[in-house]
């Protein structure tokens, strides 16, 4: 009973969400300056692929910033420093809905580009898509999805998984084209 009522809370939590306007602009890797990722801390070898893909992007001169769902307490394998934010069920209230700190700080920031890495959409990916002010927003090609994202990258079975899909993410942000640049 008490998940129908919260899962009914979060869709009206997230109609609430699209109602908002937003500047929507189209960026591709020359003119995203600052670039917001969210993933799961699923285990070392994912963290690995998505550090190595933000230190690349750094190295290119972008302004990353990383926010991490973890479902463990301790997780030895990642230094957190001020552009890698780690949450968990502890700092989201009862609906799902992130609590002032540290998701808030990472909600109030401007962005260019956000690209969501999660691989399976629910609540806590699209609440915090809609409420990051980012520009751009990319995901995977998932159900509903495309009520939150501006670019989906669709994925077969067989090669969905977070390498794959940040080197899709690679592949269409090279192939945008933008007059005036």
């Amino acid at each position: 009973m008490f998940d129908t009522i919260k899962k009914l809370r979060q869709k009206r939590l997230l109609k609430q969400q699209l109602q908002l306007t937003r500047n929507k602009k189209i960026h591709n890797l020359q003119t995203a300056k600052r670039i917001a990722m969210i993933f799961d801390v699923e285990d070392e070898h994912s963290w690995k692929i998505i550090n190595k893909f933000a230190t690349e992007l750094s190295k290119r001169g972008k302004d990353m910033v990383l926010l991490g769902r973890k479902r463990q307490k301790e997780l030895d394998f990642i230094i957190t420093n001020t552009s890698v934010i780690l949450f968990n069920a502890e700092d989201v209230d009862f609906w799902g809905v992130p609590k002032n700190y540290p998701v808030g700080n990472f909600l109030n920031q401007h962005f260019d580009m956000l690209i969501d890495t999660i691989e399976n959409p629910d609540f806590f990916s699209q609440y915090v898509s809609l409420k990051t002010m980012a520009d751009f927003k990319i995901s995977r090609d998932k159900e509903d999805n495309e009520k939150y994202f501006d670019l989906l990258i669709r994925m077969d079975d067989i090669d969905d998984d977070i390498k794959s899909f940040l080197k899709q993410v690679l592949y269409y942000l090279n192939l945008i084209t933008l007059e005036n640049n």
